[in-house]
């Protein structure tokens, strides 16, 4: 809690540094900090799903090239008795 709370006043603070470069003044209230949070929370959520996939797939290609690296090998020993 204290962190959200240091986090809404450093941008707050950012919005006044922001007023006096540009004169364009930017409200940022509670409720779009929580929608800003809520828009992070779902971009989290969908690459987190990404990574999720690219893992499984990693893993499914790193089976099969054991599985390619056994059957090799046994083939290695058939060639080598024939």
């Amino acid at each position: 809690m204290k962190h959200m709370g240091n986090v809404h006043h450093l941008v707050t603070n950012i919005c006044d540094v922001y007023f006096q470069r540009m004169r364009r003044q930017v409200y940022f209230t509670p409720k779009s900090y929580l929608s800003y949070l809520g828009a992070y929370k779902r971009l989290y959520m969908l690459k987190y799903k990404e990574l999720d996939v690219q893992e499984s797939n990693f893993k499914i290609g790193v089976n099969k090239i054991n599985e390619a690296s056994e059957s090799i090998a046994s083939m290695k020993i058939v060639l080598s008795e024939e």
